[in-house]
């Protein structure tokens, strides 16, 4: 589990967790992504992904 899931990011940088949990928003996005509207958009483009949670998004668009 998670310490102080309900304070993410602490006072001092090593008690900063946001980076240890999927937040739901990449999850969302995620989905946005693999949606066919988009992934036609995206198909042969370079996609960054800047501070999207864990990397979901990013690895939702390689895959679609």
């Amino acid at each position: 589990p998670i310490a102080h899931a309900d304070d993410p990011f602490g006072d001092k940088a090593i008690d900063d967790t946001t980076g240890l949990g999927i937040w739901c928003a990449s999850l969302v996005m995620s989905r946005w992504v693999a949606s066919p509207a988009v992934s036609k958009q995206l198909k042969d483009k370079s996609v960054v992904e800047l501070g999207a949670g864990c990397g979901v998004p990013g690895l939702a668009a390689a895959a679609y």
